[in-house]
């Protein structure tokens, strides 16, 4: 499945070139930037990335798993991102294990590049997929995730991962193969609580495929054992802290909350309170009670708004939504560059290749199964997000796929234009 045996001694050379180069630069941009690239810091604890450090050494010392206060169990994040952390901070100190992460991500993100090359030969041809990995080398975002202690890195090397698995164990009808895709689709839930709905996305696919009913019980019921069996002790831990079945997370209510104003005009939320006559809810220091207290606030100003302004209000939560998931790429630092402009026109240019190359795909009628797989995988990281508060961090792990759609739609654009000159000449 990973052998490059069948390759050009060019294509090897090449792919060989490109990600050492992906490497060099990933890491380089963790030695020279440095501190510079923590959204937070280690002594108001401000940002996603210094409160998962916060956890680990929590876990570490005490062997509970907390987030926005150390002193509460949690169940506001999964635990994947903790985990891996762990041990980290166990060999390096809490700080200190900001660097070897850093360089445990670039290693990662390197690797799983060379899955998408994969991934990519399997559904173009070599040549798309060398494309893709040189297209991507210059989107400055697949650098600038390895340089932080988020979760987007892992999330885009396990999705990348169980679609290579999935399509390979369709294609042999092997139930070992989607054993493996099963144990990858759980670890994956445990840092991307959304991947939950993954077999949507199956099930589509082996429509496309065309597969046996009776053969995609078997499969599911192979991916699905070892899902379960991964998600339980989680689970487990819930119901014993909070005496409740929570499967996943209670995290909902903040992100759905700021995701019911419009364009998240300031002050917005504080306009719609007024006008529904919601009453300020006092926040304890509680996750759950926050959680519970957003998700009624939310509900309340989504309520408000589609029957206030229906269609404005669909608008928002369909295409602008949207727009606001793929605006610019996922960077809060210009890495390499003084200014974010530059990455914004290549961000807008692959945006751009993807959307014409698709189309020339579709007018050719090179629309497989497994093209199809890519579409419906963007499709859905959209759509599961759009009731929440969008921006481009939620769908980074698709735009190496919107990536590898535009080296796909240019190499069929330059095939197209070679067999006309061919004919021409002749």
């Amino acid at each position: 499945m990973f052998s490059l045996k069948a390759e050009s001694r060019n294509i090897k050379i090449c792919l060989a070139i490109f990600l050492s180069i992906f490497l060099i630069l990933c890491i380089f941009a963790s030695l020279y930037y440095g501190d510079k690239l923590l959204m937070g810091n280690f002594t108001d604890f401000n940002n996603d990335d210094v409160k998962y450090l916060r956890s680990a050494q929590t876990l570490i010392q005490t062997g509970n798993l907390t987030y926005n206060y150390p002193d509460q169990p949690t169940v506001f994040i999964m635990p994947g991102i903790v985990l891996v952390l762990a041990p980290f901070v166990k060999a390096f100190g809490m700080e200190g294990a900001v660097m070897p992460f850093r360089i445990f991500s670039a290693l990662l993100q390197t690797f799983s590049f060379f899955v998408l090359f994969l991934v990519g030969r399997k559904i173009f041809n070599s040549k798309a997929a060398l494309l893709c990995v040189f297209l991507s080398i210059f989107y400055m975002a697949n650098i600038y995730v390895t340089t932080m202690a988020l979760t987007e890195t892992i999330v885009f090397s396990l999705l990348i991962l169980l679609i290579y698995f999935i399509i390979c164990a369709t294609e042999r009808s092997s139930s070992r193969l989607f054993i493996i895709a099963g144990v990858i689709w759980g670890i994956s839930v445990l840092f991307r609580p959304t991947l939950a709905a993954f077999p949507l996305i199956m099930l589509i696919y082996w429509l496309f495929k065309k597969v046996k009913f009776k053969d995609m019980l078997k499969y599911s019921l192979c991916a699905l054992i070892p899902f379960v069996i991964l998600l339980s002790p989680w689970v487990i831990r819930n119901a014993i802290t909070f005496n409740r079945f929570i499967p996943l997370t209670l995290s909902s209510g903040n992100p759905a909350l700021q995701g019911t104003i419009i364009d998240y005009k300031p002050g917005g939320l504080e306009e719609i309170m007024a006008l529904t006559d919601t009453p300020d809810v006092p926040y304890e220091k509680n996750e759950m009670y926050i959680d519970t207290a957003e998700n009624g606030l939310a509900k309340a100003s989504f309520e408000y708004q589609i029957k206030t302004n229906t269609m404005n209000y669909i608008k928002w939560y369909t295409l602008d939504k949207t727009f606001k998931n793929f605006e610019f790429p996922h960077m809060w630092y210009p890495i390499f560059t003084g200014s974010f402009n530059l990455h914004f026109k290549y961000h807008n240019l692959i945006l751009l290749l993807a959307g014409i190359g698709l189309i020339f795909i579709i007018i050719r009628r090179r629309v497989s199964a497994n093209v199809g797989l890519l579409i419906i995988l963007v499709v859905f990281f959209n759509c599961v997000h759009l009731p929440y508060y969008c921006f481009p961090r939620y769908v980074y792990p698709v735009m190496p796929i919107v990536t590898l759609i535009a080296a796909g739609g240019i190499m069929c654009t330059y095939e197209f234009i070679k067999q006309k000159v061919k004919r021409w000449r002749t």
